[in-house]
C-alpha cells in the first residue's frame, strides 16, 4: 500500500535508519537520558522521532493541559454563571457543557486555513483560543455534583477531581467507589474515611496511607487486613496495636481514650510524632506490583512489559501513568482501551493518534484537543464524527494527505513533530493545571518554561478571618465561626467548611482542617512521591532497584523479596 504522506515518510526515515543507541540530554532539565534499543524500537513502531526530554518531563507537559483541582466561578459574556476548569485570566473561549455537547455546536463553524511552511505550534494559539470548549469536564450520569472535575457516576460530590461511582465525597482526587468521606487521593472501595492516600476497601480509617482491607485505624502505613491499630507500619492481620506493640482490646481503649484528635493543635502533634517517630523509621517496599512481568514501575498490576505509574490490565505500555486496557501506548497519561498512541492525554479508545488531548474513539488523529470519533484529522478542535479535516476545515481526501504531508514534513524538519504541544500554548495556568499536582514548581521555573502562573489575587483580596480566629476544637465554635471564611496560611487563599464535611468531622471526633483545600492536596500528593524514579540499592540485600521513593527514606528500602520476608518474620 502506497503512503499518504510519502515526503513525511522519506524524512523520518532518514532520522530513524540513522538512529543508534546513544546518550541524550534533556532539553528542559539537563539531566542524561538513554535512548537504547528498546527505544529506537518503539520510535520505529509509532512513526516518530526520538524525544528531546526525559519520560517524567514529558509526562509533566502533558499534564499542564490537563485542569487542576482548582475551580472557578465564571461569567460568560451574556452574563450566565458557569462553574470552569479555566482560571478568569485563561484566554480560552468556553461554553456551558450541556451547549458544547449539543448538536448547536459545530466545530466546522470555527474552521481556519493552516499554512504548512509556517511553525505548527505559532500558528496553533490563534486557532485555539478561538474555539469553545466545554467550561468543565463532567460526566453525563453525576448528580448533585457540579463541582466534580472529570468524575464519571458522582453523586453528592464536591470539589473533586477524577474518579467513578463515588458518594458524598468531599475534596478528593482520584478515587474509584468511595463513601461519605473526604480529603482522600488515589483510593478505592473506602467508607467513612479522611485524609488518606493510596488505600483500599478501608472504613473507618483516619490519617493513613497505601492501608488495605483495615478497620477503624488511625495514622497507618503499609498496613493490611488490619483493626483497631494506632500508629502503625507494616503489619498483617493484626488487631489492637499501638505504635506496633501488640495490646489487650482493654490496654488499647485506655490508651486510645487520652487521645484528643478534636484539637487540631493536639492532632498535628500526633501526626507529626507518627511521621518522625514511626513512618519515616520503618523498611519500605521500593515499589508495588501485583502479577506484573517484565515491568519497571509503581502502582502496576496485571501488566506485561510496562513502565509508568498506576497502569492496570496494560501491555507494552511504556513511561505511562494513570492509565487501564492499554496496549502498544507511549507516554500515555490518564488513558484507557487505547492502542498504537503516543504522546497523548485522556484519548480513550482511541488508535493510532498522536499528541492529542481529551479525544474519544479517534483513528489516525494528531495534534487535536476534545475530539469525539473522529478519522484522519490533524489540528482540530471540538469535531465529531469528521474524516480529514485540518483546523476544523474539510478537506477531500486527497487535498487533506497533501496539506498534511507537506505540514509534518516541515514539523519534523523543524524539530516540532513527535514533540508534546509547548506549555505557552495551554489554556490552563501552570498552577492550576493538574501537573501543579505532581510536579509543583515556583512561579519563576514554571514560567522558564513557557507557562503561564495565575496569582488568585481576586481571591486573596476577599475579606477572609485570621485562622487563628478558629477555635482549635470543633465544639467550642459557634454556628457563626462555622459560617466564616477564613486565611489559608500556606496559599493565603480564604477558604471555608460546607455541612458535610462539619458533619462529617464532629461525628469522627476529629479536628477540622486548617488549610486551604488545595493546600491540602499538595500535600497528600506530596506523599504519594513524585513521579521520578531513580536508583537505589535494597536496604537488606543491597541489589539494585529502582524506585521513586525519596533519596531522603532509601536508607529503608526494600526490593520485593526482602520486603515479603521481612513482614512475613516480623512479629
Amino acid at each position: 500500500m502506497s503512503s499518504h504522506t510519502p515526503l513525511f515518510d522519506a524524512a523520518l526515515d532518514k532520522i530513524l535508519n540513522g538512529l543508534v543507541p546513544h546518550t541524550r540530554t534533556c532539553a528542559e532539565t539537563g539531566e542524561e537520558f538513554e535512548i537504547g534499543e528498546k527505544e529506537i524500537e518503539i520510535c520505529k513502531m509509532h512513526r516518530v522521532p526520538p524525544p528531546t526530554t526525559v519520560g517524567w518531563a514529558r509526562t509533566r507537559i502533558k499534564r499542564a493541559f490537563l485542569g487542576g483541582v482548582d475551580l472557578f466561578r465564571r461569567t460568560l459574556p451574556d452574563g450566565r454563571s458557569v462553574v470552569a476548569m479555566y482560571d478568569p485570566e485563561s484566554p480560552a473561549t468556553i461554553l456551558p457543557l450541556l451547549e458544547w455537547q449539543s448538536d448547536a455546536f459545530d466545530g466546522l463553524a470555527f474552521g481556519a486555513s493552516v499554512q504548512p511552511n509556517q511553525p505548527f505550534f505559532e500558528q496553533w494559539p490563534a486557532f485555539s483560543t478561538r474555539v469553545p470548549r466545554p467550561a468543565m469536564i463532567q460526566g453525563p450520569s453525576n448528580e448533585n455534583s457540579e463541582w466534580a472535575l472529570d468524575g464519571l457516576y458522582q453523586k453528592n460530590c464536591y470539589f473533586t477531581y477524577g474518579g467513578t461511582q463515588n458518594e458524598d465525597l468531599l475534596y478528593s482526587d482520584i478515587c474509584i467507589s468511595c463513601k461519605r468521606s473526604s480529603d482522600l487521593t488515589l483510593c478505592s472501595d473506602c467508607d467513612t474515611c479522611v485524609d488518606l492516600v493510596d488505600c483500599t476497601n478501608c472504613t473507618h480509617v483516619l490519617f493513613s496511607e497505601r492501608c488495605e482491607r483495615c478497620f477503624e485505624s488511625l495514622f497507618c502505613l503499609e498496613c493490611k487486613d488490619c483493626s483497631n491499630c494506632f500508629g502503625c507500619t507494616n503489619l498483617r492481620y493484626k488487631q489492637y496495636y499501638f505504635f506496633n506493640e501488640p495490646l489487650s482490646k482493654e490496654e488499647y481503649t485506655k490508651r486510645l481514650a487520652t487521645i484528643n484528635l478534636a484539637d487540631a493543635e493536639k492532632l498535628e502533634r500526633w501526626r507529626q510524632k507518627v511521621q518522625t517517630e514511626i513512618w519515616d523509621q520503618s523498611p519500605r517496599p521500593a515499589d508495588h506490583q501485583h502479577h506484573c512481568e517484565d515491568c519497571v514501575g509503581d502502582g502496576l498490576r496485571d501488566s506485561h512489559q510496562t513502565s509508568g505509574v498506576l497502569v492496570f490490565d496494560s501491555e507494552r505500555a511504556y513511561n505511562t501513568v494513570f492509565a487501564l486496557h492499554c496496549t502498544d501506548v507511549w507516554n500515555l497519561t490518564s488513558d484507557v482501551y487505547s492502542q498504537n498512541c503516543v504522546s497523548c492525554v485522556t484519548t480513550n479508545n482511541s488508535s493510532g493518534c498522536v499528541c492529542t488531548i481529551g479525544c474519544l474513539e479517534c483513528l489516525d488523529v494528531e495534534y487535536s484537543e476534545f475530539c469525539t470519533s473522529c478519522e484522519h484529522c490533524f489540528g482540530c478542535i471540538g469535531l465529531r464524527h469528521k474524516k480529514f479535516c485540518l483546523f476544523n476545515k474539510q478537506y477531500t481526501e486527497e487535498e487533506y494527505w497533501k496539506l498534511v504531508d507537506a505540514l509534518k514534513t516541515v514539523m519534523l524538519s523543524r524539530g516540532e513533530y513527535g514533540e508534546f504541544f509547548p506549555y505557552r500554548t495551554s489554556l490552563f495556568a501552570y498552577n492550576t493545571s493538574h501537573t501543579e499536582s505532581l510536579f509543583p514548581l515556583t512561579k519563576g521555573d514554571a514560567t522558564k518554561l513557557g507557562g503561564r502562573w495565575y496569582g488568585f489575587a481576586q481571591e486573596k483580596a476577599l475579606p477572609a478571618t485570621a485562622i487563628e480566629e478558629l477555635p482549635l476544637r470543633l465544639a467550642d465554635t459557634t454556628k457563626e465561626q462555622l459560617t466564616q471564611k477564613y486565611r489559608c496560611p500556606i496559599t493565603e487563599r480564604p477558604f471555608g467548611f460546607v455541612a458535610p464535611e462539619i458533619e462529617m468531622r464532629r461525628a469522627l471526633g476529629i479536628a477540622l482542617p486548617r488549610l486551604h483545600p488545595t493546600a491540602r492536596r499538595m500535600a497528600r500528593m506530596a506523599h504519594y512521591f513524585p513521579f521520578q524514579f531513580h536508583r537505589a540499592a535494597c536496604a537488606q540485600c543491597k541489589k539494585e532497584i529502582i524506585t521513586r521513593v525519596p533519596s531522603n527514606l532509601s536508607s529503608r528500602l526494600l526490593c520485593e523479596t526482602c520486603y515479603s520476608e521481612w513482614v512475613t518474620n516480623e512479629k
